[in-house]
């Protein structure tokens, strides 16, 4: 996997987690042991037990730091707290139970992903910066930008959400357009969305990564995890550039999404310029319309602006022309000055298939074909 050269100063990235398991059910430690390892291996480091004993001379010997240790009541002892432990966390066979001895429960017998979810919440309610260090990221950010609706902008951004997915690549779809259309593609009757995120970001949230952990849901279809839509529209014009700045540079700390693709607004605004600039790569759609054509000579003509000249912003983007029509003279024109790449989409009938309340993309067709070329290209 290419590591990729932040435009983000002074990232940090995040150290494993030390994580120690300790249950006498063998079936159960192994079962999250496997899950831990096959989905999280760039994220925790795992210590697992099913004996007491065992675990005490652990505990009593092992010098490196634990972060977290998850105990089963049965295995609770008081050698837990005669060494220094970031986090005890009772794994408790009651749901309704949220403490037991002063510890902090967590339902046992839950989906990997939710566990998960509960570790990662419980630590970023801790007050220190020992989980960071300095480092770089493999997050890649791909910025899906077009200037005007209606140009298949979105499709293309879940549709390769969903290739990178496919993949098996953690893979974040993040919506940021005006009026969202997640609701189209994903289930958003989720308990946490982006109002909570824009809270996050808005008070400087120093454990946000581990934050958006808690909010992201995943699609059990496709794979791709993704952030629901604000309870108020109006919620989305309070996210200003240094917003997307920090939330960008927290999600590359993480180090938790191999690929992260952003749904832009149509708009060329100071947020989208921001995006722009910290994206690796830029997927900018158009099309043969008269239209596009007049927005995409706008566009030219503000790669001159010193805000964008300074990274050489074209070199980063791939223009797609979607839709696209051999016979249609106008092909010409719908050129980026310096774009780093070209690809043709034609129009594809039944791009789109009906699941239950949503839509699925399919990419079995000349929209996979193009978006795994760019795919190819950047591995």
């Amino acid at each position: 996997m290419k590591s990729y050269k932040s435009h983000l100063g002074g990232l940090k990235s995040m150290k494993k987690i030390n994580l120690v398991l300790a249950d006498n059910d063998e079936g159960y430690v192994e079962a999250f042991t496997n899950f831990l390892l096959n989905n999280y291996q760039h994220q925790f480091n795992v210590s697992f037990f099913t004996s007491r004993d065992h675990l005490n001379k652990f505990l009593e010997n092992e010098i490196a730091s634990i972060d977290i240790l998850l105990i089963s009541v049965d295995m609770l002892s008081n050698t837990a707290s005669k060494r220094e432990i970031g986090t005890i966390a009772v794994l408790s066979e009651i749901k309704s139970q949220k403490t037991y001895k002063n510890y902090k429960t967590i339902f046992k017998y839950q989906s990997g992903e939710i566990l998960v979810s509960e570790v990662l919440n419980i630590l970023s309610e801790g007050e220190d910066d020992k989980l960071f260090i300095r480092g770089n990221s493999s997050t890649k950010i791909t910025g899906v930008y077009s200037p005007i609706g209606g140009g298949g902008k979105t499709t293309i951004a879940v549709g390769l959400s969903s290739l990178y997915a496919k993949e098996g690549k953690k893979t974040l779809y993040l919506n940021l357009e005006d009026i969202p259309s997640t609701s189209g593609y994903f289930d958003c009757s989720t308990q946490q969305n982006m109002s909570n995120l824009i809270y996050y970001l808005k008070e400087k949230d120093k454990n946000l990564s581990l934050k958006i952990h808690n909010i992201k849901a995943i699609d059990a279809t496709t794979g791709i995890e993704y952030i629901a839509p604000c309870d108020n529209l109006q919620e989305m014009e309070e996210l200003l550039p240094q917003d997307v700045e920090y939330l960008l540079s927290e999600l590359k700390i993480s180090n938790f999404f191999d690929e992260i693709i952003i749904d832009m607004s149509s708009r060329f605004c100071h947020r989208n310029c921001k995006l722009l600039k910290l994206s690796d790569e830029i997927l900018y759609i158009t099309n043969q319309s008269p239209v596009f054509n007049s927005k995409l000579e706008t566009l030219n003509n503000l790669m001159m602006i010193d805000e964008l000249q300074e990274i050489l912003i074209v070199r980063k983007i791939i223009n797609i022309i979607n839709k696209y029509n051999p016979n249609n003279a106008a092909i010409e024109d719908c050129y980026v000055e310096g774009q780093k790449m070209s690809v043709r989409i034609p129009r594809i009938n039944n791009l789109l298939k009906r699941h239950e309340n949503r839509f699925v993309v399919k990419t079995d067709n000349e929209l996979g074909y193009a978006l795994n070329s760019i795919i190819k290209d950047q591995s």
